[in-house]
């Protein structure tokens, strides 16, 4: 028996992650994770362990979101009929691109011109600036292939009682009988 196993048993309230128990029992993570494999042990509770996989956003991607995306610096130089060679090597080399493949410029002459209108651009770029809160799949895969968003997996843990009796156990055990 470990201590802390009251505490633990306390807190445990349906199916919990292993966090969760640490920060509601106030016991060290480690700690908990004795506990609960020393429950398990005696059959009080059920561990299920599983992968996560969740997008996390690059340095690069929260600069733009706090910034402009290079398309959007694009955009707003092609209002202002500004020439390709003014632009500089990130325009050119992504915003350029992007801006083409969203129909937000066309170039002639060396002169950039917009296709939409700055509301339309300001709608399709909010889009990139939330996808991650709102989960827009085409948003999210674009994001992807520019690599600004990356998969991160992460090990969880899950612990749930089995209804098996802690207390009756519990004296059991402090019984020297």
């Amino acid at each position: 028996m470990y201590k802390g196993e009251d505490k633990v048993i306390e807190v445990l309230k349906g199916a919990m992650r292993l966090e969760e128990i640490a920060e509601k029992s106030g016991l060290h993570i480690d700690a908990v994770r004795r506990v609960i494999e020393s429950l398990k042990d005696r059959g009080f509770v059920e561990i299920e362990r599983h992968e996560e996989e969740r997008l996390e956003p690059s340095e690069e991607y929260k600069r733009y979101v706090k910034g402009e995306f290079p398309e959007e610096r694009v955009f707003k130089k092609a209002l202002l009929k500004a020439r390709v060679q003014e632009l500089d090597e990130i325009e050119k080399k992504a915003g350029i691109s992007w801006a083409k493949r969203k129909g937000f410029v066309e170039i002639s002459g060396g002169l950039l011109f917009p296709t939409k209108t700055e509301e339309e651009v300001r709608a399709a770029m909010d889009k990139l600036r939330k996808a991650l809160e709102s989960g827009d799949r085409v948003a999210l895969e674009e994001l992807r292939q520019r690599h600004l968003l990356k998969t991160v997996k992460k090990a969880v843990v899950v612990v749930r009682r089995t209804g098996k009796e802690y207390k009756e156990i519990h004296e059991w055990i402090d019984d020297p009988e």
